[in-house]
């Protein structure tokens, strides 16, 4: 009887020992499960803050290589700008000597603003350009010329100190410059140079006229021509002849 009972205690436990372990093993494949799901999302979030960092790299990148190569560009377009305009600035000056005025003449004297030098306490004005329109300085010589003596400039007949050789003697600048704007040869130069430039702005210079006329008389020409093309045309069309019946004098074909 002892041993029977055994028996039968072991076959009412064993089934609850198998119980236990079923429901054991299946809390482990839900956890593997739970743990599996959970590792994948965190993956997937993990590759897609990784995909959103570089691609906010890449356009941090694509914006600073934009503001490189833009400010690279302007960059260069300033100094190609400042390169053009010290080239111009060395065409223009007055120390290239007088035969160089007659390339800028419609530009007019060259009257840079800058840091004149000083001599004895006195230098060169700005407000000078307005009070004498036809003065000009230069940057190399650091003197003052006078743009409209430039241009008609004749050795022997000209001032140098105006023309070639520079004024810079401050001091005494503004009597110099009414003297020298006062006299003969300043008027004349100036009335000539107003004179070029007014031919070339209307337009009523020798050579353009000429070539008006010449215009004129080619297109008065050129509508003869279709006239007469036009009736040659007419004539063919209709079989008439090119000329009249009757050619004596007194015909007036």
């Amino acid at each position: 009887k002892s041993v029977s009972s055994s028996r039968d205690i072991c076959n009412i436990n064993h089934p609850t020992t198998t119980n236990t372990t079923i429901i054991n093993t299946n809390e482990l494949i839900v956890l593997n499960e739970l743990d599996d799901r959970l590792s994948t999302s965190l993956s997937s979030s993990t590759s897609t803050c990784f995909e959103l960092e570089n691609r906010d790299n890449e356009n941090l990148n694509l914006k600073e290589n934009e503001f490189t190569t833009t400010r690279r560009t302007t960059t260069d377009n300033h100094e190609l700008l400042a390169e053009c305009s010290q080239m111009n600035s060395f065409k223009r000056d007055p120390d290239r000597g007088p035969q160089a005025a007659k390339e800028f003449l419609l530009l007019g004297p060259y009257q840079p603003i800058t840091t004149f030098p000083t001599i004895n306490h006195r230098h060169f004005c700005s407000r000078w350009y307005k009070i004498y329109p036809w003065i000009e300085f230069s940057e190399m010589t650091k003197k003052a010329y006078c743009f409209v003596y430039r241009l008609p400039y004749s050795s022997g007949r000209c001032d140098d100190a105006y023309t070639k050789n520079g004024f810079n003697i401050w001091s005494v600048a503004i009597q110099k410059f009414n003297k020298h704007q006062s006299t003969l040869s300043h008027k004349q130069a100036n009335d000539s140079y107003i004179n070029a430039v007014r031919n070339l702005t209307d337009n009523t210079d020798v050579l353009k006229l000429i070539d008006n006329e010449h215009k004129k008389q080619t297109l008065e020409n050129r509508n003869y021509l279709k006239e007469i093309i036009r009736s040659i045309i007419f004539l063919a069309k209709q079989g008439l002849p090119f000329r009249g019946h009757r050619e004596d004098d007194e015909s007036k074909n």
